[in-house]
């Protein structure tokens, strides 16, 4: 019997840049900063999504999509 190989665990997140924005991550990633704004807890960083969220991207803004080899239980760990 033929051995199939299992795929790894694989997850799909999202993240809403500004489209000036995209050359700078794809040649040097992502990087943590507050940009000026903070959420009513006071978190900064770089922030994801588990889907595109269509209603939110409108121009000049583009969705980023990155794999990660984890499963979502690993990426919750």
């Amino acid at each position: 019997p033929e051995r199939t190989k299992r795929r790894p665990p694989m997850t799909t997140l999202y993240h809403l840049t500004a489209r000036r924005n995209l050359r700078r991550i794809l040649s040097e990633g992502f990087r943590d900063g507050d940009a000026g704004r903070r959420t009513r807890s006071g978190r900064t960083g770089v922030w994801f999504s588990d889907r595109p969220r269509p209603e939110l991207v409108e121009r000049p803004f583009e969705a980023v999509e990155i794999e990660l080899l984890l499963s979502e239980q690993e990426l919750r760990a």
